[in-house]
């Protein structure tokens, strides 16, 4: 049988370009709606954005999965038609959705004997670019929006549903192929990259200039602070504001973000956020905090953050920052992260690799368990990768069953990603533009798993 031909479908207006692909009768390919080459206001975005596969486990054998668009699921057909209805989850309400590409899956046979089939509902929803409602608890940056969002129910079960034909625990594995300009746009290459602190008023090379024409990606990952107190903290942004920070990578990297909801498990910490740009060596580091041309993506800011600012007789320290407290900060506990509230205690894994040396058939490219893959193809020492590179972003979340009596379901991904394109900007609450490394100060380029050391 010969292969479907393939319909692209482009989304365009309000600043926003990006593309789809559709079998030739409307439906969804493998993979579900795979949105590629995204850009904003002419900025890129990313190659490629996609869930890769969906694992479940019924808690007795090993997990199985599904993948969007094949023959797991009904054939789905997507809607870009925008509603009112078509908002971000609580609580991202407030930003302003300007596109909506949306699709319901429905799996053709239960997932587990005896239980019930798998509806999906594959969403994404792409905002204004908006300093309103604030995307970062200063105010100080302007930014889009992107949700790449997965509901999940079983709609069959029931109370007679047997408990060993019950899913257990879901988990969705995201591909993001991050593709950032290294420079704004208004100057050549070689006269941004003249000013830059790699060019130190020399131009480049022409191996440099052929180097920064290929995109190399950068990426820091950090650990917020709980208190962010100056003084108590430190005296510099990055040290009140963060507790960790390894900017840029030094090398390819597997860790965590969450165990269960939890950000600390015993003694070991673990991540609340990524930063990503367009970097080559120290031509473009961006500010943190602050990246006002880079990906931001949270999953948790730290507790101060997440509380209103304090006040004396109705004025506010000036250390504190205007929007902390406001609902897009806080978590579903005290200090917790930014997850529907349904399915509280997830776990997520990400894993930042230079992309080669993984199968050519991206729907390969998850694994139980999620190391799997990299390990397997790429060894056991990770590539450095500090001085920029082609990276790739993988994403798992997973969702585990709290109680068999309630209906399982919820949306990951709630808290999606912001996309800012900015000429930097100084300021008491923008922390530095150099290469940080702290807590540990000097983390091993050669171990794959690398967290938090405090």
């Amino acid at each position: 049988m010969s292969e479907p031909s393939l319909i692209l479908n482009k989304i365009t207006g309000e600043g926003w370009r990006s593309s789809y692909f559709v079998n030739s009768d409307g439906s969804l390919p493998p993979g579900g709606i795979v949105l590629q080459k995204t850009r904003h206001e002419s900025y890129n975005l990313a190659n490629d954005i996609r869930v890769i596969k969906i694992w479940l486990d019924e808690g007795l054998s090993t997990e199985s999965s599904v993948t969007l668009g094949t023959d797991d699921f009904e054939p789905a057909k997507p809607v870009s038609i925008l509603t009112k209805a078509d908002k971000p989850p609580f609580p991202f309400g407030e930003y302003k959705p300007k596109h909506c590409i949306k699709a319901v899956f429905e799996s053709i046979n239960p997932v587990i004997p005896g239980g019930s089939k798998l509806k999906i509902v594959q969403t994404y929803i792409l905002t204004e670019y908006s300093s309103n409602p604030a995307h970062e608890p200063s105010g100080s940056l302007s930014a889009t929006r992107l949700f790449p969002l997965i509901q999940f129910s079983f709609p069959d079960e029931n109370a007679n549903t047997p408990t060993k034909s019950r899913v257990k625990t879901i988990r969705v594995d995201y591909r993001f192929d991050f593709n950032l300009d290294v420079f704004l746009h208004g100057a050549t290459i070689e006269e941004s990259f003249k000013k830059s602190p790699q060019g130190n008023g020399k131009y480049p090379t022409p191996l440099e200039l052929a180097a920064i024409k290929k995109q190399p990606q950068q990426a820091g990952v950090f650990r917020d602070s709980d208190t962010a107190r100056p003084i108590l903290e430190g005296i510099f942004p990055e040290d009140v504001v963060f507790k960790s920070a390894e900017k840029p990578l030094v090398s390819e990297i597997i860790s965590e973000g969450l165990d269960e909801g939890l950000n600390k498990t015993k003694n070991i910490f673990r991540w609340d956020n990524i930063h990503w740009w367009g970097g080559y060596k120290a031509a473009h580091i961006p500010s943190t905090p602050g990246a006002f041309h880079a990906i931001h993506l949270h999953w948790r800011w730290g507790l101060s953050l997440q509380e209103k600012p304090f006040r004396i007789f109705g004025q506010k320290l000036d250390s504190d920052p205007e929007f902390s407290g406001q609902p897009q900060f806080k978590g579903t506990s005290i200090g917790g992260p930014l997850l529907d509230s349904s399915i509280s205690k997830q776990t997520i894994q990400f894993a930042i690799v230079k992309n080669e040396l993984l199968p050519q058939d991206i729907l390969q490219h998850s694994t139980a368990p999620f190391a799997k893959i990299f390990k397997l193809n790429k060894g056991n020492i990770p590539v450095d990768i500090k001085d920029g590179s082609d990276l790739v972003l993988y994403l798992s979340c997973t969702a585990k069953r709290q109680n068999d009596s309630r209906k399982f379901t919820g949306t990951f991904f709630i808290h999606g990603l912001f996309f800012a394109h900015d000429k930097e900007i100084k300021g008491f609450t923008i922390g530095s533009k150099d290469r940080e490394y702290f807590n540990p100060k000097n983390p091993n380029p050669i171990l794959w798993e690398r967290y938090p050391s405090k």
